[in-house]
């Protein structure tokens, strides 16, 4: 028999899924980012805004999917029969990232 954790320890166990989540997938999404600013240089034609802000999209999607992986993870002990959430995630982080590196501001 499966016994859940209690709500204190289902709490931490949230948090840290989200911070190693976090971690990993900003930390991929940040090296591949700044290692094309680096190569290529700040966005400054509309084109090379719309490629950066199609990548930042892409790099949201994967950092979305690596969360909601690592959030579904403990959810699952909860909700034994949950579905979409790592979907669900990467579908909101994707175009996140990709409206923020389009309108960021210098």
């Amino acid at each position: 028999m499966r016994t859940e954790p209690s709500n204190l320890a289902f709490w931490g166990q949230w948090v840290a899924a989200n911070l190693l989540g976090e971690l990993a997938g900003l930390g991929i999404a940040g090296a591949v980012g700044s290692s094309v600013v680096r190569v290529y240089g700040e966005p400054v034609s509309a084109g090379y805004v719309m490629a950066f802000a199609a990548l930042a999209l892409c790099l949201g999607a994967a950092e979305g999917a690596i969360v909601g992986y690592a959030q579904a993870g403990v959810l699952r002990r909860r909700l034994p029969r949950l579905r979409g959430w790592i979907a669900a995630t990467t579908t909101g982080a994707g175009p996140n990232r990709a409206y923020s590196a389009a309108t960021k501001r210098q």
